[in-house]
């Protein structure tokens, strides 16, 4: 778990989180309130590389939005050479949730944690 930069980020958005998957790993940003279940959030994330917008799916409670398999390739190709990540999700057509997200010291956690998942 990465959290945000409190100075940077609007209060709702806690910060990252990568988990194993079931082929993979998995991308989330974590949010509080939680988001209502059946919300589609786009997340688009911006590194000093460019940027891109994934489709997204809110996961029990609420909480934790799982970004598509896209955040997962980039997470280990291009984030770790960042670093922060400028994160916006469009949690609803009113609802803007943005914030940065430091991400030092990634590449060695998506590798670490890519090593673990393959053994499950």
């Amino acid at each position: 778990m990465r959290p945000a930069d409190l100075t940077g980020s609007d209060p709702e958005l806690v910060g990252l989180m990568l988990r194993c998957g079931s082929g993979d790993i998995e991308v989330l940003t974590v949010v509080i309130p939680p988001l209502p279940p059946r919300a589609t959030p786009a997340v688009t994330i911006r590194t000093p590389a460019g940027s891109n917008t994934y489709e997204a799916r809110v996961t029990p409670p609420g909480s934790a939005i799982l970004l598509s398999a896209n955040a997962a390739r980039d997470a280990k190709a291009v984030w770790p050479t960042a670093s922060a990540l400028t994160v916006e999700i469009a949690a609803s057509e009113t609802q803007m949730i943005k914030g940065v997200i430091p991400v030092d010291g990634l590449g060695a956690a998506v590798n670490a944690l890519t090593t673990a998942c393959s053994t499950r």
